[in-house]
């Protein structure tokens, strides 16, 4: 909630998720992937100390804000609902933030292993729903 408090104080930026880093995530929020060329000290990245903007973000353990919420809604989806709901929210112009937050996460248990079944389940909503998304993520 301190990293929300900060990002709540740039005026410019109307906040949409904020999400904690972990160690089973997309690569910007992993605590295992530093920033290009950047050398652990002291057993952690000195980037993991930072928050930073992102456009997509996986909300393992996340804030978002109520106007965010209100604005934009989770797709029937079990795959990509992460990535197409903060687009659609960046859409509306709002950003997204990783936390300098951590958590433990056992990664992707809740919704399968069967990463080829589950692309395969979700492309029909994205092509019909979301085709600039299908697109440009599967081109």
């Amino acid at each position: 909630m301190e990293d929300v408090a900060i990002v709540r104080t740039m005026n410019s930026i109307k906040p949409g998720w904020v999400a904690a880093r972990c160690d089973a995530a997309r690569p910007i929020q992993n605590v295992r992937i530093g920033k290009e060329g950047e050398k652990i000290k002291g057993f952690r990245f000195p980037s993991e100390s930072y928050i930073k903007m992102s456009q997509v973000i996986s909300p393992i353990f996340a804030w978002i804000s109520s106007d965010a919420f209100e604005e934009a809604k989770f797709p029937p989806l079990n795959w990509y609902s992460d990535d197409v709901h903060c687009m659609d929210l960046v859409r509306k112009r709002y950003a997204h933030f990783v936390s300098a937050s951590y958590v433990h996460h056992i990664g992707s248990n809740t919704i399968g292993m069967n990463a080829k079944q589950l692309h395969e389940d979700a492309m029909p909503w994205l092509k019909k729903n979301r085709p600039e998304y299908a697109k440009a993520w599967f081109a």
